[in-house]
């Protein structure tokens, strides 16, 4: 009896550990451009992970991300952006390179797993930036990246764009 139950034991946990296997291997994150986006950097920097070269990396660099015809010139302070600490994201809409109205901007900010909601309404700033200050948590599991989506309206239509960015460890 003691020797049978020992088996299932040990059976119970193999499928325990296979079931933690295949949920973490499916944990990658497929993160998309919307439609008709494409992506540029105005600045080549590489990734600080290597990982996710669909979207551009405002890490350390001022980024354009585009959707159609409307181009959003996307900006943090400080560079690189450091976790619980105030960043400025600057965000300045344009079209072949004059600034656009952005109407009911925000900026809004996710990770693979789940961290709470954190969206952030932008503010207009001179010469046609947007901005809002923004403060992002570390994730326990040590994991940086953090993918941010700017949406609102341009010229009476709804524009999204995505980037990505790492965070730095708090000194």
């Amino acid at each position: 009896m003691n020797q049978r139950s020992t088996v299932v034991g040990m059976l119970v946990l193999a499928l325990l550990v296979a079931g933690m296997y295949v949920a973490r291997s499916r944990q990658t994150a497929a993160v998309p451009l919307a439609s008709g986006q494409r992506a540029e950097t105005r600045t080549t920097a590489p990734s600080t992970t290597g990982a996710d070269d669909s979207l551009p990396d405002a890490t350390l660099v001022e980024v354009t991300l585009f959707d159609g015809d409307v181009a959003f010139r996307t900006a943090l302070s400080p560079t690189p952006p450091v976790a619980f600490r105030t960043v400025r994201v600057r965000i300045r809409p344009e079209r072949d390179g004059a600034p656009l109205a952005l109407g009911g901007g925000s900026v809004a900010f996710e990770m693979v797993m789940p961290m709470g909601d954190h969206i952030y309404t932008l503010s207009t700033a001179p010469d046609g930036w947007y901005e809002a200050d923004v403060t992002l948590p570390l994730c326990k599991s040590g994991k940086r990246r953090w993918y941010g989506t700017i949406t609102g309206r341009v010229g009476g239509q709804d524009r999204r764009a995505r980037f990505l960015l790492d965070l730095a460890n708090p000194a």
